[in-house]
């Protein structure tokens, strides 16, 4: 099952039993740090790709420099292929609040607050939890 997600990784199984260790539930938080050019990104890349192989549901985010100064991008990556069925059961603000951060939704006459939308992506995240057990 590994093979695949791990192609192209050398000389790295102790990371890799680590990422193993991360998605079996072992863990709590995983850090991957380091020095630019030592393989981060290929191992987070190998971890989303082993949690996928799991039938995990993974929310993932990686902005471009310019992407990452508009607001609410991370947010919009880390909720695409996230359904409405989903957000359906939050309660109407926060679900319209979210839906409009998300450009799902044209905003009303005023912007969302910035609570409604913190609310709504806590909700939309405890959903997604509860959906996932």
């Amino acid at each position: 099952m590994h093979d695949r997600a791990a192609a192209g990784i050398v000389a790295r199984e102790p990371e890799l039993a680590a990422l193993d260790a991360f998605l079996a539930g072992d863990r709590r938080a995983l850090l991957i740090a380091g020095p630019p050019g030592i393989g981060k990104t290929t191992l987070w890349e190998t971890g989303i790709a082993r949690a996928q192989e799991r039938g995990d549901q993974v929310l993932a985010a990686r902005p471009s420099d310019a992407e990452a100064r508009l607001s609410f991008t991370a947010l919009i990556d880390l909720f695409d292929g996230v359904g409405a069925d989903t957000l359906a059961g939050l309660p109407a603000p926060q679900a319209q609040a979210l839906e409009v951060a998300l450009l799902r939704r044209e905003p009303a006459a005023d912007a969302p607050e910035p609570g409604a939308i913190a609310l709504g992506l806590l909700n939309g995240l405890r959903a997604l939890a509860a959906a996932a057990r």
